[in-house]
């Protein structure tokens, strides 16, 4: 999560899209879970657990990019890498935690493709983030938003587990407070 868009939110940046991988038709057999809050719980999880992920690698300077394969693919995994990327080359590093608090719910649904996509609405809150250089400065613009609108699919199946597949920035209006 944190990748790109600490250096876009605090520094200034952008990400590109990359096409998720394809797993075998069989993954896609039977539902994952038996009802939408049991989905949400586990996309909240995943979604957590990314965020710690990227947050650790963003601490490092973006050192440990190959780290995020485990909680994202796609676009997410390609945003991830960019910011990494990023970092490492500016000398960056990110501190804090990030959190997050979900808004809404848009669907839970399987596809040929997976098991189960899981689609939110999520805030992330920036607030106890900061960007410093390789002196411990704040690069972190002075009136930066801290509460970002997203939208996150999470997909996934019985083997690979769930994974964020695709983390888009909201730009129709923030639902954060």
């Amino acid at each position: 999560m944190l990748g790109a868009l600490v250096v876009a939110v605090l520094a200034g940046c952008a990400a590109s899209p990359v096409p998720v991988p394809t797993p075998s038709p069989t993954d896609a057999a039977a539902p994952l879970f038996a009802s939408d809050e049991e989905a949400l719980a586990a996309a909240e999880a995943a979604y957590a657990a990314y965020l710690a992920a990227s947050d650790a690698m963003l601490a490092d300077g973006g050192r440990s990019p190959n780290a995020m394969r485990s909680f994202a693919i796609g676009q997410a995994l390609e945003y991830e890498l960019t910011g990494a990327a990023d970092f490492l080359a500016r000398n960056l590093r990110a501190t804090g935690e990030t959190r997050f608090s979900t808004y809404r719910l848009q669907s839970v649904r399987s596809s040929e493709l997976w098991a189960v996509e899981v689609g939110l609405y999520v805030c992330d809150d920036l607030s106890d983030v900061d960007l410093v250089d390789a002196v411990g400065e704040s690069q972190a613009l002075p009136n930066r938003p801290v509460h970002i609108p997203y939208f996150i699919s999470i997909v996934g199946d019985v083997q690979s587990g769930l994974r964020v597949a695709e983390k888009t920035l909201w730009e129709e209006g923030s639902f954060c407070s």
